[in-house]
């Protein structure tokens, strides 16, 4: 099985089996492994999505993450969130030309209105450098049981792709994207491309923070990425983080 065809300038390390490949990144970054670097399994054991959720990794999805080193503040990796979530929808755009892929806030992509694919970016400062893990799984062949939210496949839409192929998308996709946003000094761009494909945008949604609700209507995307809410009181609200419900979960009873 011949390996993905990758940009100029990616490595690739391609595993049968591991923990996390985002704990894989990590293990080769504390070694010095020269990154860019995308790491490639075929299952994981301990596989993790947001918040510290398990995310089921069975054989025959993607399981990739991306180690990069970046001369960045901290601050300002959020925006690899957005540049991983547009790499993946152009991903499945060209795995699925016929299915509907938006982009779910902060960091999930959806097929035909259901979850195909997240991301996790963990990020660790060493010697002036901002070490970031683009952890990305597509579900190609399975999509997970009894989830908080709608999950599907691209086999469940009557589709197939390998995990070689996927991969050789993913990363062709991220490269350009990551180019545009060029570290932070252009997230413009970048704001513009995800809100083309935004979720729910200009609809009510719910957004859970902590212990805390906030109801509005999505109208925008902060020039940080934060979600922009206007309130039954014509007020904005600006949010970074949370769990979001658009009107049509909320009515359905979906979690």
């Amino acid at each position: 099985m011949e390996n993905p065809n990758l940009p100029q300038g990616y490595a690739l390390a391609r595993l049968d089996d591991v923990d996390s490949t985002n704990l894989e990144a990590f293990r080769r970054a504390h070694t010095a492994q020269i990154a860019p670097l995308w790491i490639w399994a075929q299952s994981q054991s301990r596989g993790r999505g947001r918040q510290g959720r398990e995310w089921v990794s069975e054989t025959g999805n993607l399981y990739a993450t991306l180690l990069l080193t970046l001369n960045v503040e901290p601050l300002h990796a959020s925006g690899l969130s957005f540049v991983a979530a547009l790499a993946i929808a152009d991903t499945l755009a060209s795995l699925a030309p016929q299915a509907a892929i938006t982009l779910k806030w902060p960091n999930d992509v959806l097929l035909n209105g259901a979850k195909a694919a997240g991301i996790l970016i963990e990020t660790e400062w060493q010697d002036h450098r901002l070490i970031a893990a683009i952890g990305c799984g597509l579900n190609l062949a399975h999509a997970p049981q009894a989830t908080r939210y709608p999950a599907t496949s691209l086999a469940a839409a009557g589709l197939k792709a390998t995990p070689e192929i996927a991969l050789e998308h993913l990363a062709h996709a991220f490269a350009q994207h990551f180019a545009v946003w060029d570290e932070g000094r252009n997230f413009a761009a970048i704001r513009k491309l995800w809100l083309a494909r935004a979720h729910a945008l200009g609809q009510t949604v719910s957004l859970s923070v902590g212990n805390e609700t906030f109801t509005g209507i999505f109208t925008d995307l902060g020039p940080d990425g934060a979600m922009i809410l206007t309130l039954a009181n014509g007020s904005t609200r600006a949010l970074h983080a949370g769990e979001v419900q658009s009107t049509r979960q909320l009515m359905t009873g979906t979690t």
